[in-house]
């Protein structure tokens, strides 16, 4: 799977310690990827996992992440967005 880059925006008074904890924890839950198959099923569960965190951490405003050149909300993410960060 190619590389993947995550944006987080926070609030202007946000612990981002506390923030930085919690994506590190959810992050080091998540499985390894050996197909292009199970690439895109893993990201599909990566992205709703972060729009969860981003819904639990007060900290965070807005999640994205960077496809091609752009930065996308995760919840503005389409299909063709999450086959091209998996590599497919």
């Amino acid at each position: 799977m190619p590389k993947l880059t995550v944006y987080f925006e926070a609030a202007p008074d946000a612990d981002l310690q506390q923030a930085a904890a919690a994506v590190q924890q959810k992050a080091a839950a998540l499985p390894a990827v050996a197909s292009a198959t199970q690439a895109v099923v893993a990201l599909t569960a990566l992205l709703v996992a972060l729009k969860k965190l981003a819904d639990e951490v007060p900290a965070l405003n807005k999640v994205m992440v960077q496809v091609g050149l752009k930065k996308v909300p995760v919840d503005q993410l389409t299909e063709k967005d999450v086959q091209k960060l998996a590599g497919v």
